[in-house]
C-alpha cells in the first residue's frame, strides 16, 4: 500500500509540472512570412560579390514535406554568422507556418548548387 501511494504522489507531482507541448503558437501569416524573406533577400543583395571573397550558399526555406524550397546564393563578404542565424529563423518560422496551415507541397528534392562564382550580375550557382 505504501508503494501505491509513493507511485502516485511520484506521478502527480510529474504530471503537475510537465512542460506542456500544447502551448498556444503565434499565429504567423504569409505576408509577413514573405516580409521577413523579402529584408533577408535585400540583405544579401546588398552585399556584392567580389573575386576575391567568392561565394558559397544556404538552404532557404522548408517544405511541408521537408527539404529547403531553394539555395541562397551569397557573396563571402557578408556576415556569414548573421546570415546563418536570419535563415535559421526564417526556416523555422516557415516550418511553424506549414504545420499551422497544414501547407502542402511537391516533394521533389532541391539540389545545391555543384559550384558557385562571382560574376558581374552576382554570386551564381553552377549545376
Amino acid at each position: 500500500m505504501q508503494k501505491l501511494l509513493l507511485f502516485c504522489s511520484i506521478f502527480m507531482l510529474l504530471t503537475a509540472f510537465q512542460c506542456s507541448k500544447n502551448e498556444p503558437q503565434v499565429a504567423l501569416t504569409r505576408a509577413e512570412l514573405d516580409q521577413k524573406k523579402a529584408i533577408l533577400l535585400e540583405w544579401v543583395e546588398s552585399v556584392p560579390c567580389q573575386e576575391a571573397t567568392g561565394c558559397s550558399y544556404i538552404a532557404l526555406g522548408t517544405k511541408p514535406c521537408g527539404g529547403p524550397w531553394e539555395y541562397l546564393l551569397y557573396s563571402n563578404a557578408i556576415d556569414v554568422e548573421t546570415l546563418t542565424l536570419m535563415v535559421i529563423e526564417y526556416n523555422e518560422l516557415e516550418h511553424q507556418f506549414n504545420l499551422q496551415t497544414g501547407a502542402i507541397s511537391d516533394c521533389m528534392m532541391v539540389m545545391p548548387p555543384d559550384a558557385t562564382i562571382c560574376t558581374s550580375e552576382g554570386c551564381v550557382g553552377l549545376y
